[in-house]
């Protein structure tokens, strides 16, 4: 009697460890970090609080103590706040009406106007 013919058993051709890292390779393809999503969220989130709710926009009237009354001292010059102040504004180089220099405390500050 001939002997029967063995069966083979068929070896993966490629190691167990691989098949899974494949895998999850292959799971994780439209895999998006949600972490991100939530940190720009909260990013969105705190830019509309500044802008809508406390109210800063980004100008010169957020910075500081805001708008001050000016109190005229006479020669031009006049007091930045209330009652007695140190601080002294001066307007000149006065173009059409409009003063475009401003020197407040020796530092000028500039302007112009479009036509």
């Amino acid at each position: 009697m001939a002997q029967r013919k063995r069966t083979v058993k068929r070896r993966p051709k490629t190691p167990s460890r691989i098949k899974k890292r494949r895998q999850k390779r292959a799971r994780g393809a439209g895999h998006h970090h949600r972490e991100l999503t939530g940190l720009g969220l909260v990013a969105a989130g705190v830019f509309l609080a500044c802008v809508l709710w406390l109210g800063l926009t980004g100008d010169a009237s957020d910075v500081g103590e805001g708008e001050r009354p000016l109190t005229p001292i006479g020669d031009g010059d006049f007091r930045v706040g209330e009652d007695w102040s140190p601080d002294r504004v001066r307007f000149d180089a006065v173009v059409d009406g409009r003063a475009t220099r401003a020197v407040l405390d020796a530092a000028p500050f500039y302007r112009t106007f479009a036509g």
